[in-house]
């Protein structure tokens, strides 16, 4: 079933589009979800709260931008680092320590020295972690968008970060 058909099928029986979504996607949803999160309840969680937010938002869904396991991956990723962040400040409080206090000055000379060293990056590898981390698509479609190969996105990621590293 491609996605135009499971989209139709959502719309047409909520239900049954469901079940589609959770057994052509499930697999490399928990895959990806189980890459950042320990706890089976909260693999789960994420993997049901990816299907039900896109069930909810699935007009916002343009295919012509990439695949749906493509978009249903990256949901699944974000809500995995949130649940991340959210666990370990419950350990942190758990512990009598808080999370670390940060001012808005703070942020704002972080974000001034992060795009310093932006500028140092060539255009291509700069545009490759915006797309990363700015606006949070995954390295395939990174991949697709640019016409580049899979592996050549990935290492330029990696050569990226060690350069941002360095420079920070």
């Amino acid at each position: 079933m491609n996605d135009k058909s499971l989209i139709e099928l959502l719309n047409a029986n909520p239900t049954e589009g469901m079940k589609m979504l959770e057994k052509h996607f499930g697999e490399s949803l928990y895959y990806t979800v189980g890459q950042r999160l320990q706890s089976k309840a909260d693999i789960s969680d994420c993997v049901s709260d990816t299907l039900e937010d896109f069930y909810l938002q699935r007009d916002k869904f343009d295919a012509d931008k990439g695949t749906l396991k493509a978009y249903l991956t990256a949901i699944a990723d974000r809500k995995a680092i949130h649940k991340f962040h959210e666990n370990n400040l419950i350990v942190l409080t758990e512990h009598g320590m808080e999370a670390p206090a940060v001012d808005e000055l703070s942020r704002w000379e972080d974000r001034e020295l992060l795009n310093e060293a932006m500028e140092k990056l060539s255009g291509q590898d700069r545009k490759i972690v915006e797309l990363r981390y700015y606006e949070g698509y995954t390295v395939r479609q990174i991949a697709e968008m640019m016409e580049m190969n899979y592996e050549t996105v990935k290492k330029r990621l990696q050569r990226a970060y060690k350069k941002l590293r360095t420079i920070l």
